[in-house]
Formats: structure tokens, C-alpha cells, sequence
């Protein structure tokens, strides 16, 4: 490798390693502290909804009797609620299972992403086990970085619904290029499982959608609509008859202005100058590259 690629690669692994050291020293106060330690914070709606489905309650409610409102969609709560139960922990342990479930979740993703990344990216050309050490820094990166934060160890589906839109979009790009609708529809069903997680979750599936007719793939495109749909239907169905109440009174309570836009936005800038310059950087080193 020339000299800036090594010093490229030295970069990613050291920022691993002290990514890696972060997380050890947070999963320490997460298991020090327990339940009375805070992570991502707004968990504690999440977590009555979650504990609820483990007690067999209903997730969503009367509004007007319980003003904790669940924010996440449906999957999440079920999802956890029956791995908190067939866990069968006590009470006690109850919030450091269900955040070490997440972090979890993020090693299997990080290993996925480190696994795409060798077998996906055209240009990925470091063999041995320097490009397995690289493949895995990168998504120790990804996974563990500044822009997950507490994220991978907080009562929120966000790893999931990375996780499952991962998944999602490396089965639909396999379908579309050997052209099977079977295996579309299965992509299709996974990024249902990622909406189930999350409301917002529905930008990487459009864009799958946009692909299709981009392609000419009338037939993926309307399947894929369809099937998407209807099992979106079949959620709120099962989600019972609180669940529309509580998706409108989200709503209600979200402030749209600009100055709550700059707000939310600023620590993701402020946090991004920890892959902007970098990626600047390569993005310099390959139009060099490409001059020569």
C-alpha cells in the first residue's frame, strides 16, 4: 500500500480501538448502574410500553387513563416484550437486559456490515487479514462511532431498523439483478419488519421502489407496493384500537419550525466532522488518483 493508504488505515483501526474503549467503559456504567442509570435518555415510556408486553398488557392504551406514550411502532415493543419474557428475568434486571439486548443486535450488525463490506464493494482489494482487520474497523466505526452514541446500549430500535434495512437492501439488490420477484418480496417483507420497528423508517425502501422504475421492473415495483401495504394494514390491525390514537397524538406533539430543524440538527453536524473531514480526505485522495 503507498504511504497515504497506510495512513488511512491506521486511522480507521485507531479510531476502533478507541471507539471499542468507549463502549467498554459504557457498558460498565450500564451494568453498575443498572436501572437507575440513564443512556440515550426518553426510554422511559419505551420501557413501561416494553415491560407491558411482557406482563402480557396490551403495548397501547387509553390515553385519557395512561399519558406515557409509546413512540416507536408496534414490532419493536412486541419484539422485545417477548424476548424479555421467554428470558424470564426478574423486574430488577429487567432495563439492563433489554439494553444489552441492543447492544446485541449492534455486534450482529456490526459483523454483518464487516461481511458486506468484503463480499460487496467492488474496490475493496486488501486481501489477507489487514483487509479483514480494516473491514471490521469500519464497522466498528459505523456501529460503535459518535453517530450511534448510546444508541447500542438504549431501549430504541434504531440498531434494528439498521440492521434490518441492511439486510433489506442486499437481498433487493440481489433480486434485481438475477430477477427474482420471490426473493424481492422477501426483501419487501424485511423492510415491513424495519417500518414495524420505526414510523420513519420507509426512506431506504422508497428508494428500492424508485430503483424498480428506473429498471422498468413494473411487476417488482407493483408487488412490491402491494405486499408492503398490506402488511402494513395488518399491523395496525393487530396493533389494536389504540394504536391509530397514539400515532396522531405523536404527531401532535412534534414541533414543526425551523428552529426546532437547527436544534435537532446541530449534534449531528457537530458529531459529522468525525466522518466529514475523513471522508473529504478520500474524496481527495481518489480524484488525485483518478488524474494520474
Amino acid at each position: 500500500m503507498k504511504i497515504y493508504n497506510k495512513l488511512l488505515s491506521a486511522l480507521i483501526i485507531f479510531s476502533a480501538v478507541l471507539n471499542l474503549t468507549v463502549l467498554f467503559t459504557r457498558i460498565n456504567s450500564v451494568v453498575r448502574d443498572g436501572q437507575w442509570g440513564e443512556t440515550s435518555g426518553m426510554e422511559y415510556a419505551v420501557l413501561n410500553a416494553i415491560y407491558n408486553v411482557r406482563k402480557g398488557l396490551p403495548c397501547y392504551h387509553d390515553l385519557d387513563q395512561n399519558a406515557s406514550i409509546p413512540v416507536y411502532n408496534y414490532g419493536f415493543y412486541s419484539f422485545y416484550g417477548l424476548l424479555a419474557r421467554l428470558a424470564n428475568i426478574g423486574d430488577d434486571q429487567f432495563m439492563t437486559f433489554v439494553r444489552l439486548l441492543t447492544l446485541g443486535f449492534c455486534i450482529s450488525g456490526c459483523l454483518v456490515m464487516a461481511i458486506w463490506i468484503r463480499r460487496t464493494i467492488p474496490n475493496w482489494r486488501i486481501s489477507g487479514i489487514i483487509g479483514v482487520v480494516l473491514a471490521v474497523s469500519v464497522s466498528i466505526n459505523i456501529f460503535f462511532g459518535p453517530f450511534i452514541g448510546w444508541f447500542n446500549l438504549s431501549a430504541r430500535p434504531d440498531i434494528l431498523v439498521v440492521l434490518a434495512e441492511l439486510s433489506g437492501f442486499t437481498v433487493a439488490m440481489i433480486a434485481l439483478k438475477q430477477g427474482k420477484l420471490f426473493l424481492f418480496l422477501c426483501s419487501t417483507v424485511i423492510f415491513v419488519l424495519a417500518w414495524s420497528f420505526k414510523q420513519n423508517t420507509i426512506f431506504v425502501f422508497s428508494g428500492v421502489l424508485v430503483l424498480t422504475l428506473i429498471l422498468r421492473r413494473w411487476l417488482f415495483f407493483s408487488l412490491g407496493s402491494l405486499t408492503f401495504m398490506s402488511f402494513v394494514i395488518l399491523i395496525f390491525i393487530l396493533a389494536g384500537p389504540f394504536y391509530i390514537k397514539h400515532v396522531f397524538q405523536i404527531v401532535q406533539f412534534v414541533e414543526y419550525s425551523l428552529t426546532n430543524m437547527i436544534r435537532e440538527l446541530q449534534p449531528a453536524l457537530l458529531t459529522g466532522f468525525y466522518v466529514f473531514i475523513p471522508a473529504i480526505y478520500i474524496g481527495y485522495l481518489l480524484l488525485v488518483r483518478g488524474r494520474r
